[in-house]
C-alpha cells in the first residue's frame, strides 16, 4: 500500500523535482566539467535552473519545492561580494579587461574615461586612432593599449582558438608576464551553432585541455623570460569558479575573489548572470580594489582593478 503522502500526485511530482535539484547540484559541485554531459549540465548559471523551475514550485505550490530552488541556487551562485569598494592608497596601475564585441569601433573613448593604465581587449580592433601616451599591441584578438611600452613574446596555440597573447612589461623594475586570451566557449554552445558540422567530443577534450596548456605556457614563459610576476585577463568563457581552472589555482589567484566589490557578472551585459571575463594575478602582485563596470557597445561588462605596485616607475611615452 502507497504512503499516504504518495497518494498525492502534486506531492510526489513535487518531491520528484526536488531530488532532481538535488542531483543537479551534485553535478556542479562534484562533475562540472569532468565529463561531457556533465560541461553540458554546468554550463547554464545555475539560476537559468531556478527560473526554469520556478514555475513548477508555483503549480504545484511545494513550499519543499521551493525550499529546493531556492538553496540550490544560493548554494552554486556566485554572489555580490557586499561593502563598500577599497580605495587604494596610491594607484599605480589600473587595469581593465573588456570583450569589446566586433564592430564596436568606439571602445578606445569609452574605456578611456576609466583612466586605465593597461586596457585588455578581445573581440575587437586596433583602434582608430591611438590615444596620446599609449602603447597598441595586437591585430584583432586579443589586443592591449597600455601606457606602458611593452615586448610582445612568442606564443602558441592552447586551444582552437585564437593564440594568448603574451607581453613583457617592466613596472617599476619588476619585469612581468601579462598574458591577454579569449578561450573557448562551452562544447554545448558551440554545437547548438552548428549542430551538424561540429564534433561535441573532441570540442570538450579541447575545452577542458586548454586551461592546463595555457598554465604549461604562462609558468614556461615566466622562466625562459625571468619574469617576477604574471597577469593573466581576458575572456575565459568558463566561471570563475569552475574546476576546468584548476591548473591557473597552483601559482594564480583570481583578483575578485581577493577584492571585488559589488555584483561580478559580466554576462550578458544587461543582465549579468556568469563572471566569464576575469583577472588573474601571481602573489607578487596584489589587487585591492575590483569592480565590474557597463560600458556602451558590448554584450560583455568591464572589469576595472587596481593593482598595488607601490615602486612602479613612470609610463614610457
Amino acid at each position: 500500500m502507497k504512503s499516504p503522502r504518495f497518494r498525492d500526485p502534486r506531492r510526489a511530482k513535487a518531491l520528484a523535482l526536488s531530488l532532481f535539484i538535488g542531483a543537479l547540484a551534485a553535478v556542479y559541485a562534484l562533475v562540472g566539467v569532468r565529463t561531457l554531459w556533465g560541461e553540458w549540465i554546468s554550463a547554464a548559471p545555475p539560476v537559468i535552473w531556478g527560473v526554469l523551475l520556478l514555475p513548477s514550485a508555483v503549480r504545484l505550490r511545494s513550499g519543499m519545492l521551493l525550499a529546493a530552488i531556492v538553496l540550490f541556487v544560493a548554494l552554486t551562485s556566485e554572489w555580490p561580494r557586499l561593502g563598500p569598494g577599497a580605495e587604494p592608497p596610491t594607484r599605480t596601475l589600473r587595469v581593465v579587461s573588456w570583450n569589446i564585441g566586433a564592430g564596436n569601433r568606439e571602445w578606445a573613448k569609452a574605456v578611456l574615461a576609466l583612466d586605465p593604465d593597461v586596457v585588455f581587449v578581445q573581440e575587437g580592433m586596433k583602434p582608430a586612432a591611438i590615444p596620446e601616451g599609449y602603447h597598441w599591441y595586437g591585430t584583432l584578438d586579443p589586443g592591449t593599449l597600455s601606457r606602458f611600452s611593452a615586448e610582445v613574446l612568442p606564443t602558441e596555440s592552447v586551444g582552437p582558438w585564437t593564440p594568448p597573447q603574451l607581453l613583457s612589461m617592466d613596472l617599476g623594475g619588476t619585469k612581468v608576464l601579462v598574458a591577454n586570451v579569449r578561450l573557448m566557449l562551452p562544447s554545448v554552445v558551440i554545437q547548438l551553432v552548428n549542430p551538424f558540422e561540429e564534433d561535441p567530443r573532441k570540442n570538450y577534450r579541447a575545452r577542458v585541455a586548454q586551461y592546463g596548456k595555457l598554465a604549461a605556457l604562462l609558468e614556461s614563459t615566466a622562466e625562459r623570460t625571468g619574469a617576477r610576476a604574471i597577469l593573466l585577463a581576458g575572456d575565459f568563457n568558463v566561471p570563475a569558479r569552475m574546476p576546468s581552472l584548476e591548473p591557473l589555482r597552483g601559482f594564480l589567484e583570481d583578483a575578485w575573489r581577493i577584492s571585488g566589490s559589488g555584483w561580478g557578472g559580466t554576462v550578458p551585459e544587461f543582465l549579468p548572470l556568469v563572471r566569464i571575463d576575469q583577472l588573474w594575478l601571481s602573489r607578487e602582485i596584489r589587487p585591492v580594489a575590483v569592480r565590474v563596470v557597463r560600458l556602451p557597445g558590448s554584450d560583455h561588462r568591464a572589469v576595472v582593478t587596481d593593482l598595488i605596485l607601490e615602486s612602479a616607475s613612470e609610463p614610457d611615452r
